[in-house]
């Protein structure tokens, strides 16, 4: 019995080129990714949803934007690096309550429909987790009963 792989990759792209980020996509074996940006625009070339899921393609990966996970302008600034505690606990809170959308709910059963028999990436911009609303969106996937989900920190 072949036993397939799936899981979660959570990955920024922040200070790379889209080739050296296509390529460690490829050596974690993610088949698709799921872009989490609100808006799928980005001053990096390589980046925007256009590019980017051209870059993809022609490395066999797919690519799907699922803005209703994306984390509001307003809110990203508690993100940030150089944060305080405090900040980045209320950050996470407001983008706890984006999660409770309609929206939100209906995108995170897709995200946790293609994670369940592939290897995705989950992208936003910043390189560290911790530091973006991809830790607060992991945690909501992996405390939905997803125990068959593994998730892979990047």
């Amino acid at each position: 019995m072949t036993t397939q792989r799936r899981g979660v990759v959570s990955v920024g792209y922040e200070g790379r080129d889209v080739d050296q980020f296509t390529d460690e996509l490829a050596r974690y074996g993610v088949t698709m990714l799921v872009d989490v940006r609100q808006r799928a625009s980005s001053r990096n070339r390589g980046f925007n949803k256009t590019a980017l899921a051209a870059a993809l393609h022609r490395a066999g990966i797919g690519y799907r934007h699922l803005p209703s996970l994306g984390n509001p302008r307003e809110n990203r600034a508690g993100f940030g690096p150089g944060t305080t505690a405090d900040e980045l606990d209320n950050a996470r809170r407001t983008y706890a309550q984006v999660l409770d959308t309609d929206d939100a709910r209906h995108a995170l059963a897709e995200l946790r429909d293609l994670a369940a028999g592939q290897i995705i990436g989950v992208l936003c911009v910043e390189r560290d987790e911790a530091h973006c609303h991809r830790a607060v969106l992991l945690d909501r996937l992996c405390s939905a009963q997803l125990a068959e989900v593994t998730r892979i920190r990047h």
